[in-house]
Order: structure tokens, then sequence, then C-alpha cells
């Protein structure tokens, strides 16, 4: 593998990260905003019962933001990069 390859490599491995830590966390936060928002007025059973529906709805969120961040935040710049 040459130099330049190794270097495409690193750096679509590094926005692929930072894609889905970015994207990850705006999804989740908007999640955690929405379900409390929602839920404002439901009572839950138990309290852990409400945390563990809105971790759930968070980790959905981050999963979600970061498979759409890093398919971005991927392709965009690997087109232009092969282009040019």
């Amino acid at each position: 593998m040459n130099c330049r390859s190794r270097h495409l490599l690193l750096y679509f491995v590094l926005a692929g990260f930072v894609g889905v830590v970015w994207g990850g966390y705006l999804r989740s936060r908007e999640a955690r905003l929405r379900f409390i928002e929602e839920n404002k007025h439901e009572m839950f059973k138990h309290p852990y019962e409400a945390q563990r529906s809105m971790v759930d709805r968070m980790m959905l969120g981050f999963g979600r933001g970061g498979f759409r961040r890093v398919t971005h935040g991927c392709t965009i710049p690997a087109v232009v990069v092969l282009v040019f």
C-alpha cells in the first residue's frame, strides 16, 4: 500500500469516526429532549422504566444520527477526492 492510499484510508476512517460521534450526539440529544417533552405528564410505575425507555430512544437516535452523518461525511469527500 503506497503512502497516498494509506493517507486516504486514514482520512476516511477518521471522518467516519468523527461523523458517528458528531451525528450520534446531535440525534441522541434531540431524542432525549423530545422524550422529556412528550412524557412530561406521563407517570411511570417505576423511575427505572422511564430511564430505560429514554436510554433506548437515545441509543436508537445515536445509531441513526451516526449512520446518517457518516454516510454523508464519507461519501461526499470520497467523490471529491476521487474526482480531483
